[in-house]
């Protein structure tokens, strides 16, 4: 790789994301049921609706159709976490960079969605920049930049009940790792640092570990999500939660089927979370 190209694009994940369909409503329940914080309902100009788990640095998003919309970009996706989102700073300058590294991407987009605030109403703005979906080595992968990152990291919204503070894992399944490997490559730059083991190779986005498996986890063959017609997909997700004790107070007293719970890990089935499996381990 010459100088040029091994200069990171991005170094941080902004976001991930959950495809609910037009179910959005019942995943707003099942996760604030799992304890976690959700912002009011977002309505975006591009059509969606969406809900977000915010925590220091990045945040989970829940994602939906709206009333009467079929966006196109999500439409085809199964129920899922299918969105993989870095953050990004220039976007106009990112997308020459990222067509003269032979990455085919698209015109950014500008979008937004109201926010309301207890003296107000403001938009929350974003630019971003999506990849065409051949040039995704699985999933949608995006770059986003926050016009108003202030109406997003509020302080009120990083406070869960169930002691959540971060994103520490994502797990991918992927049979080859080789292409996936190369796109990474390509974003991260000089940045990139694979380590491997057995059926794995993981690597660090900012705080994240991204592990790519060629068959899934034994450990967390319980809560693996399904493929539902993806050859590569991100499989689960794992948090970091200031206390177990906490975490698991709340799932049980929200209820929450089809829970395991461990000494050093409570995990969530992928069937329960809208075909993410979940894990959460003490920081």
């Amino acid at each position: 790789m010459d100088q040029e190209n091994s200069r990171p694009l991005a170094t941080q994940i902004d976001h991930l994301v959950v495809d609910a369909g037009d179910r959005m409503g019942e995943a707003e329940r099942a996760y604030r049921a799992f304890g976690f914080h959700l912002t009011e309902r977002g309505f975006h100009t591009l059509g969606s609706v969406n809900h977000l788990a915010v925590f220091q640095g990045l945040y989970l998003e829940l994602l939906g159709m709206g009333a009467g919309s079929r966006r196109a970009d999500i439409a085809t996706f199964p129920e899922g976490l299918n969105g993989f989102v870095f953050a990004a700073g220039d976007v106009d300058q990112l997308y020459r960079d990222l067509l003269a590294r032979g990455v085919a991407a698209k015109e950014p987009v500008f979008f937004s969605r109201p926010v309301t605030l207890a003296d107000g109403i403001r938009d929350a703005k974003f630019d971003v920049v999506r990849l065409e979906p051949e040039a995704s080595p699985f999933g949608r992968f995006y770059f986003c930049h926050h016009q108003t990152p202030e109406l997003v990291w509020t302080p009120e919204a990083q406070v869960h009940p169930n002691g959540v503070v971060a994103i520490s894992r994502v797990r991918v399944s992927v049979i080859d790792p080789v292409r996936l490997l190369e796109f990474f490559g390509h974003t991260l730059g000089d940045t990139l640092r694979v380590e491997t083991g057995e059926n794995r190779s993981s690597f660090r986005v900012g705080d994240v570990v991204v592990d790519l498996y060629s068959a899934p986890d034994p450990s967390l063959s319980s809560i693996w999500a399904e493929a539902k017609g993806r050859s590569a997909y991100m499989a689960t997700l794992t948090f970091r939660t200031q206390s177990l004790t906490q975490t698991a107070r709340v799932l049980r007293e929200n209820g929450v089927a089809g829970v395991i719970f461990g000494s050093e890990s409570i995990l969530i089935p992928a069937t329960n979370a809208f075909n993410v499996g979940l894990e959460f381990v003490e920081a």
